[in-house]
């Protein structure tokens, strides 16, 4: 007679299939937790890496009479970080591993389209850079009561004195923009000077938005304005560097736009044409 309370060895299939569907559910919960986990990790080691560079600039100016180091020489002291070689420039004296510093972690200095290029750092990458400099604040004076605004977005802002009427739009940063994590496509990727100026972006890669660093050390996530191509610039919707102003005095008249018009070591402390 045979033995009916010998135990049943292995699964049934409906028993296994049971058990794949529970893990994919458990997985298809999971895999977005983990993209988002991983996404704000990304954002965090960015902002500490603006804010270091921007520690960094504001050590220097205790360093050397209060003055905001010269844009030429913030990372590369042969004044031009297209080209090789590279020769480390200010930045490496007061970051550690400076070249990896430089790299969001997010983009990790990739062009829009990569080509798999060598930058200026001997990486297999094609950017110096993903954060620049806002070249016109060099010899910024610590300090120093200088407001720093913007227009909402428009083309041209050809007008280097900023009108009265439009003083009430005006949104201002909270201290003086050092360091920006700039737009790839428009126009990092086009020119790795290391500079962020005249029709330059800021990134929107974290949560629409790309980070600015400040003379004070600080850092915030800026979510810039722009139409509905971010790769592609669209000017009358495109939030960039031509719409930002500065003053000194608060009073119309003595609002002047900061980038790209030949303005010297220093002229950001006493903004004028």
């Amino acid at each position: 007679m045979p033995d009916v309370r010998r135990s049943r060895l292995g699964f049934t299939l409906i028993e296994i299939l049971i058990v794949i569907a529970i893990i994919a559910i458990l997985i298809g919960i999971l895999l977005p937790a983990i993209g988002n986990a991983r996404k704000i990790a990304q954002k965090t080691k960015c902002m500490s890496n603006v804010r270091q560079i921007a520690l960094a600039s504001f050590v220097y100016a205790q360093d050397y009479k209060d003055q905001l180091w010269p844009a030429a020489f913030w990372a590369d002291l042969d004044g031009d970080a297209t080209t090789l070689p590279f020769t480390p420039g200010l930045l490496f004296s007061y970051v550690n591993y400076a070249d990896f510093v430089v790299e969001c972690p997010s983009n990790k200095r990739a062009r829009a389209v990569s080509a798999g290029g060598s930058n200026g750092f001997g990486w297999t990458r094609d950017l110096n850079f993903d954060y620049t400099m806002f070249d016109e604040m060099q010899g910024a004076q610590l300090g120093r009561d200088i407001r720093v605004g913007f227009v909402r977005p428009n083309d041209p802002n050809a007008a280097p004195n900023l009108p009265a009427s439009l003083i009430p739009t005006l949104t201002y940063f909270r201290a003086l923009p050092i360091f920006v994590e700039e737009s790839t496509p428009i126009w990092n990727q086009v020119f790795t000077d290391g500079y962020w100026g005249n029709e330059d972006q800021i990134s929107v890669r974290h949560d629409k938005g790309g980070h600015v660093g400040f003379f004070d050390g600080t850092v915030d996530l800026f979510r810039p304005k722009g139409g509905p191509n971010r790769d592609l610039r669209e000017p009358t919707l495109d939030f960039e560097a031509n719409d930002v102003y500065a003053t000194a005095k608060g009073l119309p008249g003595t609002f002047w736009k900061v980038t790209d018009r030949g303005q010297p070591y220093g002229w950001i402390n006493t903004p004028r044409f």
